[in-house]
């Protein structure tokens, strides 16, 4: 006979359990720290946030600084970033530099500004929103870097052409602070300018009027310093080389629109392949150091500024 097993069922007194988990609980948040009470606002009372922390903007160590006030007088407005490393590096690289004058080590740390790129070295020193500007003058003197220039009394494909200085002549340049892009306008022949002239040169401007934007250009008013950026330079060239190219025909199929000229000009400029066939990043858009394409003009003839929100700007677009 099969035997039977009982289950016996065993009640638990569940008081007693709980008192222990209660007095465990209660051990346990008696030790934990106090938690912060929640504040009731009235709506009668007046909001007070605390506004978020700002970094204020770098500043020239004192050691610099006279340094910094000559060139400034001069109308040289450089990134303090860029100046302090400059001044260190030359400081490193020239015997006796900490006993110089600051005028002299001023004169050095220009040298060097000639050859930057001012979209690196370069601090706002126009005045914000020149686009929006009409019938002002403003009378500087501001330190600009040439970014392009073009005969806009030519063809596109004859812009890039030479042509003596006169009547027939009508320049426009790309010009940029390190912040802000602008144009200026030849009014009247200025001879110091050249369309085949290295890009990235610097030019200080005074007494400039300003018509819808654009900057009207005048020999008493333009100072020619010199300088060159390498990589604008090469990018011009590669343009040149597309732009002095005989016609072509169709290389497309037919639907599809074929580039034109400034476009395959601006595309060979920043490709990394410098070729023709390195169509792979559509005009306009940035090459492998961040350098952007340049504005264009309104319909009603005012010109578009790009600014660089921090970013680094400064580039060749070629202009259709």
């Amino acid at each position: 006979m099969a035997s039977r097993i009982r289950r016996q069922h065993v009640v638990i007194d569940d008081s007693e359990s709980d008192n222990e988990d209660m007095r465990v609980l209660n051990a346990l948040n008696n030790s934990a720290p106090s938690r912060q009470q929640h504040i009731l606002l009235s709506d009668d009372e007046d909001d007070c946030f605390t506004p978020p922390v700002q970094r204020p903007p770098q500043q020239v160590p004192v050691t610099w600084q006279s340094v910094a006030a000559v060139l400034h007088g001069r109308g040289v407005k450089p990134r303090t970033e860029w100046l302090v490393t400059c001044l260190n590096q030359l400081a490193a690289s020239h015997s006796g530099f900490a006993q110089m004058p600051a005028a002299r080590k001023a004169e050095l740390s220009f040298e060097q500004f000639l050859l930057a790129d001012l979209c690196v070295a370069g601090a706002a020193s126009l005045p914000p929103s020149v686009d929006a500007l009409h019938a002002t003058e403003l009378p500087g003197p501001f330190i600009l870097q040439v970014d392009e220039i073009i005969d806009i009394s030519n063809s596109s494909r004859d812009r890039y052409q030479e042509k003596s200085a006169g009547p027939g002549r009508v320049l426009q340049l790309s010009l940029t602070d390190g912040v802000q892009r602008v144009f200026g306008m030849e009014y009247r022949p200025i001879r110091a300018l050249q369309v085949l002239s290295s890009v990235g040169f610097k030019v200080r401007l005074r007494n400039v009027c300003i018509r819808r934007g654009l900057l009207i250009l005048v020999p008493e008013i333009v100072e020619i310093i010199g300088g060159v950026v390498d990589h604008l330079e090469a990018a011009r060239l590669r343009a040149l080389e597309v732009m002095n190219k005989p016609p072509r025909g169709r290389r497309v199929p037919r639907g599809v629109r074929e580039p034109s000229l400034a476009e395959r000009a601006t595309r060979a400029a920043w490709s990394d392949d410098a070729g023709e066939n390195s169509m792979n990043a559509p005009a306009g858009s940035r090459n492998s150091s961040g350098i952007p394409t340049l504005g264009t003009f309104n319909s009603n003839g005012s010109a578009v500024s790009q600014r660089d929100n921090g970013n680094l700007t400064g580039g060749v677009r070629l202009q259709t």
